[in-house]
């Protein structure tokens, strides 16, 4: 009998720590009733707050860095959630969870806290919506990090500027038609999107301007961001953290306005997917570099564009593509635009305008830096000598001398440099109508 009564007391003790039905004192509405199923609050508890931002924000004050969940249902929100980088708050699902964002400007959800950059929170927002009634410029769907007080950017006042948003994750989440789908501000890194979709906002994207402490490892994994209307991915000029954003696996599709390019700034990309209608599709003009491995730069009309990229004139960021694929119906004047240092190794054009480019269109047709010509005698060719002798001008001036190899066609051994330069040589022929071959080995960058 005793041991049957010590097992009835076990079980009943087991079940009853799995809820807690206890009232939590709330400062603004008083003594209120929440009940934890396996340590979660659902926030649509505080059914007396005005709006679902309202009630998180009211959960998030006593939850202690818990769990929050927002059932499946469609929810207005007109309050900012504010949510320190310790919560996991979370939906549903993106499909069933969805938070309708209703004022004209400000933002959704801010993300960080004064908690200081130890704290390695590793929190997160997962498996909902969250969709504005039209994408103007003023609303903003998730901002991480320190506010800088900017017009655009959170108030001060509920995000000071000393604030932090490290390591923190963004993961099945949608962003739709809000003017800036994701931000980063001060002393964020180490975060990461995952399995998430932005997409028709202005812009997908963003770093602030003029901030402290940001931009190590700004992780998008498996993730969409497209056909968002100004930029998918936009890094200030007073801000280019080099190589921030790190894109695997991910797809950045049919975005910006047709003449500017949608990735503004540097970054990193893995087995990741590009598509425009018209290139560029990245411009490193404000700063950084582009390193990529195996990704896929897809161009899907039939007009001319200029090139696939800028990679901008005296950056001296590391630019490198490693067994890329650049494909296009459309027919490209260059590979790339601009003369930013580069690394090539692997590198595949195709497509019905560009088959038999190879990679002679890296450049402006002036600035090879590959291994055939578009035209002849620019760094190769078959000449003849008139009056025992011919000028060669090349038509780039190599940064050091090349070396410059000559073959008499007519005379065995009949050939000699007689001048060179970083411009252009002179031959001397035994025979007054020689010909020759020449060739120029060299990096004219």
């Amino acid at each position: 009998m005793a041991k049957w009564l010590l097992l009835i007391m076990l079980l009943s003790a087991c079940c009853a720590a799995q809820t807690d039905d206890s009232p939590v004192l709330d400062a603004n509405k008083g003594a209120e009733t929440l009940t934890y199923l396996n340590g979660i609050l659902n926030a649509t508890q505080f059914s007396t707050r005005s709006d679902i931002g309202a009630q998180v924000n009211a959960v998030i004050a006593i939850s202690n860095c818990g769990e929050i969940y927002i059932p499946a249902g469609s929810y207005t929100q007109t309050t900012t959630i504010v949510m320190p980088r310790c919560t996991r708050l979370h939906g549903a699902s993106a499909q069933s969870t969805l938070l309708n964002w209703k004022p004209t400007s400000g933002w959704a959800i801010v993300i960080a806290d004064a908690y200081g950059r130890t704290n390695y929170p590793e929190g997160a927002v997962e498996d909902l919506s969250i969709i504005a009634s039209a994408a103007l410029s003023a609303t903003g769907a998730i901002w991480v990090g320190g506010s800088t007080g900017a017009p655009g950017t959170p108030s001060t006042s509920i995000d000071p500027n000393t604030n932090y948003g490290d390591h923190l994750n963004i993961n099945r989440v949608r962003v739709w038609q809000f003017g800036t789908g994701v931000e980063w501000g001060n002393n964020t890194w180490s975060d990461t999107l995952s399995e998430s979709l932005i997409s028709n906002n202005l812009t997908g994207l963003a770093v602030a301007s003029s901030i402290l402490g940001s931009g190590e490892r700004i992780n998008i994994i498996n993730s969409s961001i497209q056909n968002n209307t100004h930029y998918a991915i936009y890094q200030p000029g007073d801000y280019a953290p080099y190589w921030s954003f790190k894109l695997i696996g991910s797809s950045v599709d049919y975005n910006g306005n047709g003449t500017t390019a949608p990735i503004q700034g540097g970054f990193i990309s893995v087995a990741s997917h590009f598509e425009q209608t018209t290139g560029p599709f990245f411009d490193t003009k404000t700063g950084g570099g582009v390193e990529d491995f195996g990704s896929i730069f897809l161009l899907t009309n039939a007009k001319t564009t200029a090139c696939f990229g800028n990679l901008a004139t005296g950056n001296t960021y590391q630019n490198s593509f490693t067994a890329s694929l650049f494909t296009s119906t459309a027919t490209v004047t260059d590979l790339f635009c601009d003369r930013g240092p580069v690394e090539l190794l692997g590198i595949k054009l195709s497509g019905s305008a560009n088959s038999s480019r190879g990679l002679n269109y890296f450049n402006t047709p002036a600035a090879f830096a590959t291994m055939n010509q578009i035209a002849a005698n620019q760094w190769a060719g078959v000449s003849a000598c008139s009056g025992s002798t011919k000028a060669i001008s090349l038509p780039v001036t190599y940064n050091s001398q090349p070396v410059i190899i000559v073959f008499d066609e007519t005379t065995k051994g009949g050939t000699s440099l007689t001048t060179k330069s970083a411009s252009g040589f002179t031959v001397s022929c035994t025979g007054a109508s020689d010909v020759f071959d020449w060739m120029v080995v060299g990096n004219p960058k």
